[in-house]
């Protein structure tokens, strides 16, 4: 294995490590579609790299022409995760310009596996050595076709795109965490640059973008570690306030003492309190007026024989029906 496709596999193990665990948030609580979308990004980088390795360890172009395929069929992979992220995340919907490149970027999920000098061909062999100081790199790849340009050129078009629209949410709410995925995506994307540009053979450097997705862990996890807190503070304040709701809650236990003579309580000072304000003041009950059937025939015997009459009238029209 050459010295360049270890880190590689590395960073592969570790983006695929947080995206399961996204995986897992998401499985077991079924809340926040983002972190599936954010397992999907991070299993499609973590395929990059795979990918990336197996084309760093390849001595026969016919090898390399199929890894090389993988990249260039994950990095489109990464766009439309990433793009479904980001709307989710901005709480945006996806309109119909995104929803056509959304559908540009999956048609070159398959288009790279064609054989065609449009894409890649075994005809356009464009092997590469970049030196570092004493390490010396090979890379025994094909160049992109005209078609497979094009797909740069959306690869920069989904840049500028995706900048916008957290520039715009940044602006409009203030959201620091907007600034802070803004910054991690700028780190991947300039590697996404690098690697479109060495890719090209413009310039001569060594591929960067399956190191840079680590800039978008660390501030994913940061926010997530962030929003972690806030919801234990939050917990704790519901708390406090709801052992302040229950020490408030007023009951009555033990004995009274109550007058036999007006039906006043004696309260803890030693006061004597009207029985109905007494229970309002030290329970959560409150009084309202009524009159009670037996004194109802007492004092007010007339209208009591003509409530009973209707009474019994109900009584058996109920019986009727």
């Amino acid at each position: 294995m050459t010295l360049i496709a270890i880190p590689v596999l590395i960073m592969a193990g570790i983006t695929l490590y947080v995206g399961i665990f996204y995986l897992m948030i998401w499985l077991r609580m079924r809340q926040e579609i983002g972190d599936f979308y954010f397992f999907g990004l991070c299993a499609a980088v973590a395929a990059y790299d795979v990918f990336s390795a197996l084309l760093y360890n390849s001595r026969h172009f016919e090898a390399s022409i199929w890894w090389q395929r993988g990249q260039f069929c994950t990095i489109a992979c990464i766009v439309l995760w990433l793009m479904l992220f980001a709307s989710r995340f901005l709480h945006e919907k996806i309109t119909t310009r995104l929803w056509l490149f959304f559908g540009l970027f999956a048609v070159f999920v398959f288009a790279p596996w064609i054989n065609s000098p449009l894409f890649l061909h075994l005809s356009a062999r464009a092997p590469k050595t970049v030196t570092l100081g004493s390490l010396t790199f090979r890379y025994l790849e094909m160049k992109p076709g005209p078609l497979l340009i094009v797909l740069f050129l959306m690869i920069f078009a989904g840049i500028l795109i995706s900048y916008g629209y957290f520039l715009g949410a940044y602006r409009k709410r203030h959201e620091h965490r907007s600034a802070l995925i803004m910054a991690g995506l700028t780190v991947f994307f300039i590697a996404t640059v690098n690697d479109i540009l060495v890719s090209a053979g413009v310039i001569r450097s060594i591929y960067l973008l399956e190191y840079s997705f680590l800039a978008v862990i660390l501030v994913m996890d940061f926010l997530m570690q962030r929003n972690y807190l806030t919801l234990v503070n939050e917990e704790k304040i519901h708390v406090r306030e709801l052992e302040a709701s229950m020490a408030k809650i007023k009951t009555l236990k033990g004995l009274l003492p109550i007058c036999t003579a007006c039906d006043k309580i004696q309260d803890d000072q030693g006061h004597w309190q009207p029985f109905e304000e007494f229970v309002v003041q030290h329970s959560e009950a409150d009084f309202s007026r009524s009159i009670c059937p037996e004194c109802a025939r007492k004092l007010y015997p007339e209208l009591d024989k003509k409530f009973e009459k209707r009474r019994r009238k109900r009584r058996k029209e109920d019986r009727d029906k």
